[in-house]
């Protein structure tokens, strides 16, 4: 048998591919004879024989037992040279090679025409499902996101490590009505029929094969009874030499942990977890030296001190995601950061019985499979990082979304975790599917590809970009496609539209429209150019008569142009317009340009009982009048500019519409488009507002189409929600006491304790989308003594369907000013509320921020309520829900 490689194995005919699988499933059998054929059996069996002297192995080809010595002089006979005394040799790099039937014939004896053997697999590689993923190192995307320069994650096939590699082209076609389908209960994988796949080495001849697996064409994978497609592989990452409860910690802080001001001085961390566990992370923090203040309850709380906290871990993590350098961990400081995710998210199968403590250490040291993983969040974004983690590591993350049982559950994702290498696809589970939609690849150096398809995560090949060229020139490169034309120079390339949507007029050549056979357009639309340029004739006067084209294209009939038609000043000759009719100013003549220029002037039209329209010119008093005087009846109508002599002098100067006793009203219509007033008073009526006050300066109450009324600008006002402390909730592990005052209760805190006390608020209908609030404390010192008082809110604010999202701390400081039972009221900075809606709630807590420096009251102090401070733009919302 020659020495070929593994690389060379994938491109057997089929027949032969076959025997290669089962080169691992050969029956050893002792025999009288090894060079007796063997009976039975089926095609690509395999015996070996042996008689005690020879050892022959034999192979069924299709029902027929042949010996692999036969088996190689009928490959060798197949190519061998007919040319008499030279002999045949045979090249071994390429009989594997589907082009196995090309001859050729020379004085050094036939070699095959290896056409396209492996290396030329690239012009039919094709590729993926248009919702196949891509893993970088910036995470997984879509396609359509891609970048030629971006880092895919690759599998080097020489060291089997996982590696980034830059892209270097990109591949989307349109073309593919069939892709193969990779199918389990796992997931299915998409790809088109010749595309390269990457399966599991099974090779038993190779005692060293370079490469852990081997390639074959999706369309030929569908012969093979067993295909296992790698999902992960090892990479390379940092040893950061740290404890590893440090790493388990960090693990902690992501899925249970809580920051204060992550990106302020006041950076702190709290971690939650419950009684029975609490042991767990308090040995943690033990073993690592940590100051921290741990508060007990059903849930405890260890508070981390803001000092430790961003000294050591603010360079990991300032928020619950796995930064980019956690993404480089390895080996078990990896396992470590991977069990503290897992004590607190997570969940564990196991055949044998182990704690949950135990089994998340276990993992660190020994990932056999038998304790089998799983790691909850709501967050996709932690899921995508935690699966590409894993990966790196050589562990597979499945994940996919799952909908919880209790009553307002949104569900959360579900990760998987296994350190299987392989997924197993079988005879059954592998077929050709009809398929509507694009599909995509890229080529990387390694020519391979990490991806995923609705949580399945594999490694594949790629299309290639072979020699600088494109393989296949059916197809065109993302890059190669051009939004403007030079010339000839483009010839052949595809277009791509501009910005708009828009052919690029650099694309088309006005020559080829030919103006005359366009249709469905009248006279006075397009010129029919043929027609009246026949009847450019110049004139002994040196002027062009376009002449008449017809009786009714009236643009052009007798129409002259003085001077050369070549002349830029082209212009209208004044003897060819049509002059207008002198007329005398006489009623009885009824033409269109009769003049009105006097005060005896009159237009008098029986039709729709108009009895006069009189043009007036008067110049009685201290201001000229002009306007028009419509008669109607018995009633009459002015418009125009009027003198202090007209009916009353408050129209002196003005330009009004006047109607006189006898008239019922004014009454103003528009068929279409706006009919506005503005006046002195600022009043601006259109068709969808009405606008009363400061129209021109933004400052108005509007009236819309509706019946809503809405203030704008700074006609805005403002509401309050109070919260008194009845409508609080104490905390269990440090409540505030609740102390008698007057004629109720109010909560005492004290100076030496942070007590801590929750509400819930959602922003009324009234409330303007978008703007900030702010909170009031209402308090009163215990005594006339002197000092400071730091009040301090955390909270977070949601609108419906938003995620809420990590709290944000506001504190103040104010002064007890020594007068005992003062009520005082103190502000806190403004809450952003940009973006913020209607229904949209903040869920917070209150706290007097005892243990802070800047906290120099010795006593306790009195909360009676809180009041939050609004913005509000309309007397409710238009909509139930909505604004």
């Amino acid at each position: 048998i020659p020495d070929f490689t593994a690389r060379q194995i994938p491109t057997l005919n089929n027949e032969l591919r076959d025997i290669w699988d089962n080169l691992g499933k050969v029956d050893y059998e002792k025999v009288s004879s090894a060079s007796t054929a063997p009976t039975g059996g089926s095609h690509a069996d395999l015996k070996l024989l042996n008689d005690g002297t020879n050892k022959v192995l034999w192979v069924n080809i299709s029902g027929t037992w042949t010996n692999i010595g036969n088996l190689i002089s009928s490959l060798v006979s197949h190519v061998h040279s007919s040319t008499a005394g030279q002999g045949g040799q045979l090249d071994w790099d390429n009989i594997w090679s589907d082009a196995v039937h090309s001859h050729q014939s020379n004085a050094e004896g036939a070699k095959i025409d290896h056409g396209l053997a492996l290396d030329g697999l690239a012009d039919d590689d094709h590729c993926f499902s248009e919702d196949t993923e891509i893993l970088t190192k910036n995470g997984f995307i879509p396609y359509e996101e891609i970048k030629i320069g971006d880092e895919a994650l690759t599998l080097n096939l020489e060291t089997n490590e996982l590696e980034y590699n830059k892209i270097k082209a990109k591949y989307v076609y349109t073309t593919f009505d069939q892709l193969v389908s990779f199918k389990n209960r796992y997931g299915e994988i998409l790809v088109t029929p010749n595309h390269k796949m990457l399966y599991k080495n099974t090779c038993k001849i190779e005692k060293n094969p370079k490469s852990k697996y081997l390639t074959c064409t999706a369309k030929e994978a569908l012969n093979k009874s067993v295909f296992n497609i790698p999902v992960n592989a090892k990479n390379k990452g940092e040893k950061y030499k740290k404890p590893l409860e440090f790493f388990k910690l960090l693990g902690l802080i992501i899925s249970e942990g809580h920051f204060y001001n992550p990106k302020n001085s006041g950076y702190g961390i709290a971690i939650y977890q419950l009684k029975d566990h609490a042991d767990y992370i308090e040995n943690i923090l033990t073993k690592l030296k940590i100051p921290y203040i741990k508060r007990h309850g059903p849930t405890e709380i260890f508070y981390i001190r803001s000092n430790w906290a961003r000294k050591n871990i603010r360079t990991w993590i300032t928020e619950k995601r796995i930064s980019n350098k956690l993404m480089n961990l390895r080996d078990n400081e990896f396992r470590a950061f991977l069990a503290g995710l897992l004590f607190s998210d997570g969940s564990k199968r196991s055949t044998i019985k182990i704690t949950k403590e135990n089994a998340c250490d276990r993992l660190i040291d020994n990932f056999d499979g038998k304790v089998r993983y799983s790691y909850y969040t709501g967050d996709s974004v932690l899921k995508d990082q935690l699966c590409h983690l894993l990966t790196l590591n050589n562990l597979r993350g499945y994940s996919y979304f799952r909908k919880l049982g209790y009553i307002g559950s949104k569900g959360c994702w579900s990760i998987n975790i296994t350190n299987k290498e392989n997924i197993l696809f079988n005879k059954y589970t592998k077929k050709i599917i009809n398929y509507n939609g694009n599909v995509w690849c890229v080529s990387v150096k390694n020519e391979t590809l990490v991806l995923r398809r609705n949580g399945l995560i594999f490694i594949t090949g790629n299309s290639q970009y072979h020699n600088d060229t494109r393989g296949d020139a059916r197809y065109f490169t993302e890059t190669e496609h051009i939004n403007t034309s030079v010339g000839a120079g483009d010839v052949g390339k595809p277009i791509k539209l501009d910005a708009d949507g828009q052919v690029d007029a650099t694309m088309i050549n006005d020559a080829d429209i030919d103006h005359n056979s366009l249709t469905n357009y009248d006279a006075n639309q397009h010129r029919d150019t043929t027609a009246w340029a026949a009847n450019l004739v110049p004139d002994g006067d040196g002027t062009r008569d376009l002449g008449s084209v017809g009786a009714t294209d009236f643009r052009w009939k007798d129409l002259k142009l003085s001077g050369n038609l070549d002349d830029e000043t082209n212009q209208v000759s004044v003897t060819q317009c049509k002059t207008a009719y002198d007329h005398s100013q006489d009623n009885s003549q009824a033409h269109s340009d009769y003049i009105l220029n006097n005060d005896s002037d009159t237009l008098q039209k029986d039709q729709n009982n108009l009895t006069t329209l009189t043009i007036q010119n008067n110049t009685a008093g201290n201001a000229a009048a002009a306007y028009f005087k419509a008669t109607v009846n018995s009633g009459a109508a002015y418009l125009g500019m009027f003198d202090d002599g007209f009916i009353d002098s408050t129209f002196a100067g003005k330009f009004a519409l006047v109607c006189d006793s006898n008239a019922d009203g004014v009454f103003i219509q528009s068929q279409a488009g706006d009919i506005e007033l503005y006046s002195a008073v600022n009043v601006e009526i259109d068709a969808t507002e009405t606008k009363i006050g400061d129209v021109g300066g933004g400052n108005y109450l509007s009236i819309e189409s509706d019946g809503t009324l809405e203030f704008n600008g700074t006609a805005t006002v403002f509401g309050v929600i109070t919260i008194p402390v009845n409508s609080m909730i104490r905390s269990v592990s440090a409540p505030p006491a609740l102390t008698g005052y007057k004629a109720g209760y109010s909560f005492g805190f004290d100076a030496a304790t942070q007590e801590i006390a929750t509400f819930r608020i959602e922003l009324p209908p009234d409330y303007k989308e978008g703007t900030d609030i702010v909170f009031y404390v209402h308090w009163t010192p215990s005594d006339n003594g002197a000092g400071n008082v730091v009040w301090r809110i955390d909270y977070s604010w949601a609108n419906v369907d938003a995620a809420f999202p990590v709290d944000t701390e506001v504190s103040v400081t104010v002064a007890a000013d020594g007068v005992t039972d003062k009520h005082q009221r103190d502000a806190f900075s403004a809450f952003s509320g940009t973006g913020k809606t209607i229904g949209s709630v903040l869920l917070c807590s209150i706290m007097r921020y005892g243990d802070n420096v800047a906290d120099t009251y010795a006593n306790d102090v009195l909360l009676h309520c809180l009041s939050v401070h609004y913005e509000k733009d309309t007397i409710g919302s238009r909509q139930i829900t909505t604004k």
